[in-house]
This record gives structure tokens, C-alpha cells and sequence, in this order.
């Protein structure tokens, strides 16, 4: 198994290892309760599994980070207050992005550096947001969507699977093909997904 661990970083808690080829990069800091799947990379700076910021609710029940998932530099993710923090496999969170308590992300994530998710969202499977867009509490991306950089998804958005969407607040621009079309994705399974985002609101 292996475990790189740099020797500034900082762990303090119950810190899971769930695999080999995890690599901890200089002044992180992971607290709490966290649990790390194989071949995860933690950049440096970055802090996982403090408690949420919230003024009156103490609940904590910390991060999950899948398989294949790649945090970069100077990235905060809060433990959740009531359910877990959870990033799926194989995400891409590059530098400076806040996602914050009881936030998912679902398989196949990115997101490009600068974007801030508020508690509670919901980033379904293979959407990509573009650098620095912004999340209220409780959203909701579809899969295989895409947001634009510098989007704002307010309150009441809908980011319709398989779309893509741009500006403050967000607007329809079109589909997103080329989603759609890499991961060969059809009518029936987009139909199932937009079902499912439906759902969740």
C-alpha cells in the first residue's frame, strides 16, 4: 500500500485510508472524520473535514472522497451536518474551490477552479462547472450538464441534465453534445436522468 503522506500536512481525526496510491500534498490539513479511496489526491493547502459553517446546528458527519478523485491546491470541503460530504469517483476540484457542508458530487465531477457550493448541493454524475460559478444552498446540476464560467445558479435554477447554461443568473444556452456524445449517452438514459434531477428538487 501506498501511502504519501507530506510531512507538513496535518491529520487529525479518524482519517481513513481505503486503498493504496494516496498522495497528501504540503499544509493540508484533514480533520474529523474522512475517508480517502484509492489513488486520491489531496493538493496542497487544502482543508477536508471541518465541521460546517453554520450558526446554530452542531451535527457532524464528515467527508467521503471516491476513488480516482484529484483535489487540488488550496480546496475546502466541509463535513456534513446531516449526512455526509460526498464526492463521488474519479472527480476533478481544481484549485480554490469551497464546497460546503452535506454538498455531493457525483461520478465523474469537475470543477474548474473558484467554484463555491453552498450547503446541501447536489452535483449529479459527469457535469462540469466552469471557473468560478456559484451555487445557492440546495441546488441541484443535472448530469452531463454544463455551466459556463462565472455562472450563478440562484435559488429556483434549473440546470436540466445534458444542457448547457451560462450568465448571472444562469440562462439555457443549448445542448451539451459534446457530453452527451462522449459518453454516448442516449434518449432513454438522458430521459432517466432528467427523471432523477427532478427528483432531487
Amino acid at each position: 500500500m501506498s501511502i504519501d503522506v507530506h510531512q507538513t500536512a496535518v491529520l487529525d481525526g479518524e482519517i481513513v485510508f481505503e486503498g493504496s496510491n494516496i498522495v497528501i500534498g504540503p499544509y493540508a490539513v484533514l480533520q474529523g472524520n474522512v475517508i480517502l479511496g484509492e489513488n486520491v489526491t489531496i493538493g496542497a493547502g487544502s482543508m477536508i473535514g471541518m465541521a460546517g459553517e453554520h450558526r446554530t446546528e452542531k451535527g457532524y458527519s464528515g467527508v467521503i472522497i471516491g476513488a480516482g478523485s484529484i483535489i487540488r491546491e488550496n480546496v475546502i470541503i466541509h463535513g456534513g451536518l446531516h449526512q455526509t460530504t460526498i464526492l463521488g469517483n474519479e472527480c476533478f476540484v481544481m484549485s480554490a474551490n469551497y464546497i460546503a457542508h452535506d454538498c455531493v458530487l457525483e461520478d465523474g465531477v469537475v470543477l474548474s477552479a473558484g467554484c463555491r457550493l453552498a450547503g446541501h448541493s447536489h452535483v449529479m454524475k459527469r457535469s462540469n462547472l466552469g471557473m468560478g460559478v456559484l451555487l445557492h444552498q440546495y441546488s441541484v446540476v443535472g448530469s452531463y450538464s454544463m455551466v459556463g464560467m462565472g455562472g450563478v445558479i440562484i435559488k429556483g435554477s434549473r440546470v436540466e441534465p445534458g444542457m448547457k447554461y451560462a450568465g448571472n443568473p444562469i440562462r439555457f444556452l443549448s445542448r451539451n453534445s459534446h457530453a452527451l456524445e462522449k459518453y454516448e449517452v442516449g434518449a432513454e438514459e438522458l430521459a432517466t436522468e432528467t427523471e432523477r434531477f427532478y427528483a432531487m428538487l
